[in-house]
């Protein structure tokens, strides 16, 4: 009777472990990220009564053992993806896939930590923060575009930064001009015209004139810099000659396959003074690849140039590669950081250390460090944030069942009292 109260007092206590879990779900219903608990029971070892044996006719005997309750074993994690919640807020990221953003906690025994709670922010001094202030981690792009993936460090905007000015180095012309134009008429004619930019990111407008001519050509009757009269535009070609199914044959294309005018000009930008020197000069490339001649209306234009003025930051952008780029008001765009992922082979052997926070035991496997969409199989959606995975229908389930066990091993207990107390009353 004394072993079956001690067996009953094991079902209390590993019934209550299990609905201490349950409640701690059921309060982070609501908490981003967060993975429900499981509890598993373990039968404990028994007491053997019979062991195994033969009888005096040589058949066997089977093991015969009283067990001595049940026991908690392990509280496992439900790693399944949660929901997202869309928040439209630039900071806010969630993984899609494998994998957790990795954050540098500082002090004495500064290492990374996990988490799948993307709410961060940029903090006073640019740093894109978690909600308790670690640094979120990954890797800086060159001024070249290009990325190192060494060691890992803060992820950070530089508030003061801007875009470079860019000097133009090329136009590009495409569209038709039309086959039906009469020589000497305005149909004949067709103008060019774009803003181009020089070194220190200051624009000039470019004027480029065609007219059709007796032979079925097109010749440029000038190019010059509008409002910039010291600057002498030449070109290297001035006739432009298409076949009769409106393909360009002159000038002929180059070894890359493009058909290209280059302009050059001396004294750009217009210094005032009258020089030129090798910095003032002007040289680009008109790209007329694509235009035609076929009948209809004339629709060339410079579709494109290659320069900019200088850009101020206007805001930033994190893509699905977790790549985060600025954005400049000038148009161009610079990828500065991709964020790191952080991925174990065993994610039961993590350790749970508070706030959304996991660290790497010997038990999880060493700590492997990707890009998303590349060495890691996740994607990262900018403005949501992972939901809870805890499902509430299934956790008030689960706490009907865990109630019944705690008043079944209670029953065991109250039962056995009855049984030695009618022990106790023999005598009686």
């Amino acid at each position: 009777m004394i072993r079956s109260l001690r067996t009953g007092i094991t079902g209390l206590q590993a019934n209550q472990t299990r609905m201490d879990v349950i409640g701690n779900n059921i309060a982070n219903v609501n908490t981003h990220a967060f993975k429900r608990g499981r509890a598993a029971f373990a039968e404990l070892l028994g007491q053997q009564l019979v062991g195994v044996g033969r009888q005096g006719g040589g058949s066997s005997v089977n093991p015969s053992e009283v067990g001595m309750g049940a026991a908690v074993s392990s509280i496992d994690r439900n790693w399944n993806q949660g929901g997202f919640e869309f928040t439209n807020i630039g900071t806010d990221l969630s993984i899609n896939g494998e994998g957790f953003f990795i954050a540098r906690e500082a002090g004495a025994g500064e290492r990374n930590i996990l988490t799948r709670a993307g709410n961060f922010s940029f903090n006073q001094d640019g740093q894109l923060v978690t909600a308790n202030g670690l640094n979120v981690q990954g890797w800086r792009f060159g001024e070249d575009g290009s990325l190192t993936t060494g060691a890992m460090q803060d992820v950070a905007l530089d508030l003061e930064s801007d875009a470079a000015p860019k000097e133009t180095n090329a136009l590009s012309i495409g569209g038709n001009l039309s086959a039906d134009g009469v020589v000497g008429e305005n149909s004949g004619k067709t103008s060019f015209s774009a803003s181009i930019y020089d070194g220190q990111g200051v624009a000039h407008k470019v004027v480029y004139n065609v007219e059709k001519t007796p032979t079925n050509e097109w010749e440029v009757t000038d190019a010059y810099i509008a409002g910039d009269p010291n600057v002498d535009l030449t070109l290297s070609d001035t006739t432009i000659t298409f076949d009769n199914a409106g393909k360009m044959t002159s000038p002929a294309a180059g070894p890359d396959g493009r058909v290209s005018i280059t302009a050059n000009g001396a004294n750009y930008p217009n210094t005032g003074d009258g020089t030129a020197g090798s910095e003032d000069d002007i040289s680009f490339t008109m790209d007329l690849t694509s235009l035609t001649q076929l009948g209809g209306t004339t629709t060339a234009v410079i579709n494109n140039q290659d320069g900019q003025a200088a850009g101020s930051l206007e805001g930033y952008s994190i893509s699905n590669a977790g790549i985060l780029t600025l954005n400049y008001s000038n148009g161009q765009q610079r990828p500065l950081y991709q964020l790191g992922i952080g991925d174990v082979a065993n994610e039961q052997g993590l350790e749970q250390i508070g706030e959304n926070f996991y660290a790497v035991t010997s038990a999880s496997g060493d700590l492997v460090v990707g890009r998303a969409q590349q060495e890691i199989n996740a994607g990262i959606i900018s403005g949501a944030l992972e939901l809870s995975n805890v499902d509430l229908a299934q956790e008030f389930t689960d706490m009907i069942v865990t109630q019944r066990g705690y008043q079944a091993s209670a029953k065991v207990i109250t039962t056995s009292d009855e049984i030695l107390q009618e022990i106790v009353q023999l005598k009686r």
